[in-house]
C-alpha cells in the first residue's frame, strides 16, 4: 500500500470563485445589516442593534411560538422600523430588503 504523488502543472488548475455553482452561475449573497437602506453615519447602524433588533427580539419572545414568526413578522417589523428610525423613509425595494436582512435572524 502507498501514495502516488503526481506533480500537475500549474496551468491546468482552475480556482473556482465560491459564489458560482457548478453551472457557472452566481449566487445571490444574503443581504447583511450593512446593507440596509439608512442614512450613512455610525449612530443608525448602531440604533439597529441597540434598539430595532432587542424591540424585535422581545415582540418574537413574546408570541406563542417565536420560531414561527416569519410569516407573520412584517407588521411588527414596520412598527418597529417608524419608533425607531422617524425619519427615514423607505420605497417598496427598500421595505424588501429590510425584511430580507431581518428574516434570516429568526
Amino acid at each position: 500500500m502507498g501514495i502516488n504523488i503526481v506533480k500537475v502543472p500549474s496551468s491546468s488548475i482552475q480556482i473556482r470563485d465560491r459564489n458560482t455553482n457548478n453551472r457557472g452561475h452566481t449566487r445571490k449573497l444574503n443581504p447583511t445589516q450593512k446593507d440596509l437602506p439608512l442614512p450613512p453615519g455610525p449612530e443608525y447602524l448602531l440604533r439597529w442593534q441597540k434598539t430595532f433588533l432587542p424591540m424585535l427580539y422581545a415582540w418574537a419572545g413574546s408570541t406563542n411560538d417565536p420560531f414561527c414568526t416569519n410569516g407573520v413578522m412584517s407588521d411588527e417589523v414596520w412598527a418597529i422600523w417608524k419608533q425607531t428610525y422617524p425619519e427615514v423613509i423607505l420605497d417598496e425595494d427598500e421595505e424588501d430588503l429590510v425584511l430580507k436582512v431581518v428574516r434570516p435572524l429568526f
